[in-house]
């Protein structure tokens, strides 16, 4: 059988595989195709081979270029941005985020969002809050703002 390199089984491992068993045995005594077998392995063996070539040079073509934003993280940013203030002093956390614009966002997409808004940067900040037994404790909590 073929060496693995690595945990994963690919259609390329499996068609060297077959090919190898087809030169062990004789498969016709199973009422197989063997040549049919040995024309679909390499078939898929070359297949594997080209989407590979295909996609190393799409990688080398966009090295460097940024990822195009998808029109659900366009409208994000853009009810995102006009809410983060300047200065690290009025940092706005997600919940901040939240209550201004009226929305329900996690932390993760705001977060995301927030990578993607020029000069934005993100602090922790403390603030105090009111525990569900009454008891007031701080928390740190990520906040962002945009940089002067």
């Amino acid at each position: 059988m073929a060496e693995k390199k690595n945990t994963r089984y690919t259609y390329s491992q499996f068609a060297e595989d077959i090919l190898e068993l087809l030169n062990c045995i004789d498969v016709s005594d199973f009422g197989l195709d063997g040549e049919k077998m040995t024309e679909k392995a390499n078939a898929l063996i070359e297949q594997q081979e080209r989407k590979r070539a295909y996609n190393a040079n799409k990688r080398a073509e966009n090295a460097g270029k940024p990822k195009e934003l998808s029109d659900k993280m366009k409208d994000l940013i853009a009810l995102i941005k006009p809410v983060i203030p300047k200065g690290v002093d009025n940092a706005v956390t997600g919940a901040d985020i939240n209550r201004i614009t009226g929305s329900e966002l996690y932390a993760m997409q705001i977060s995301n969002a927030c990578n993607h808004i020029p000069n934005c940067q993100k602090t922790k900040v403390i603030r105090e809050v009111e525990n569900n037994k009454g008891l007031k404790q701080e928390k740190e909590y990520t906040a962002y703002y945009i940089a002067e």
